[in-house]
């Protein structure tokens, strides 16, 4: 439950840590560990419309929004974490602190169709 109060509030590891009774560091590899599981399992969950199901998608979009041929929404957001000392430059964002980028898409229904998670990529 720790791990899913982090990823939802885009809170840091050490408030989520205190508030469920845990140590930072014990909170860090249970995080890794949960993050791993559900990374493992996604594809059986999260899935793209197929195209039978991409006019009723665009429809709900359109009586949502007016906006026609919509088959997704997408966000982001910067997830604030302790990066690995070997790596750490990777994980500096534009505003000198360290996160991974999170990308979602979902469906009108809040159904989640494709996510994505990285560091910055350096150029």
């Amino acid at each position: 439950m720790a791990v899913l109060h982090f990823v939802a509030t885009g809170s840091f590891q050490y408030t989520v840590a205190d508030s469920n009774g845990m140590s930072q560091p014990t909170f860090s590899g249970v995080l890794q560990e949960v993050l791993a599981t559900m990374m493992n399992h996604m594809n059986s969950f999260i899935q793209f419309p197929t195209n039978a199901d991409l006019n009723h998608v665009k429809g709900d979009f359109y009586s949502l929004g007016g906006i026609p041929h919509v088959v997704g929404a997408i966000d982001g957001t910067h997830i604030a974490l302790v990066p690995p000392h070997n790596r750490e430059q990777v994980y500096c964002n534009r505003k000198n602190f360290h996160s991974i980028n999170v990308q979602v898409v979902c469906l009108q229904d809040l159904y989640i169709t494709s996510v994505c998670a990285l560091p910055r990529i350096n150029s």
